[in-house]
């Protein structure tokens, strides 16, 4: 997810695996997404 969410798809150095996706959830949260926020934070 956060890969995605930070634009590392496909290719080129890898992208490490252990990043949060803290990021995510807060972004979902700040454009009124509460329900996807907290169930992404279940992840």
């Amino acid at each position: 997810m956060n890969c995605w969410f930070e634009g590392y798809m496909g290719g080129g150095d890898p992208y490490p695996t252990d990043g949060s996706i803290k990021p995510i959830v807060n972004y979902a949260k700040r454009c009124g997404y509460d329900e996807l926020a907290k169930r992404l934070s279940e992840v």
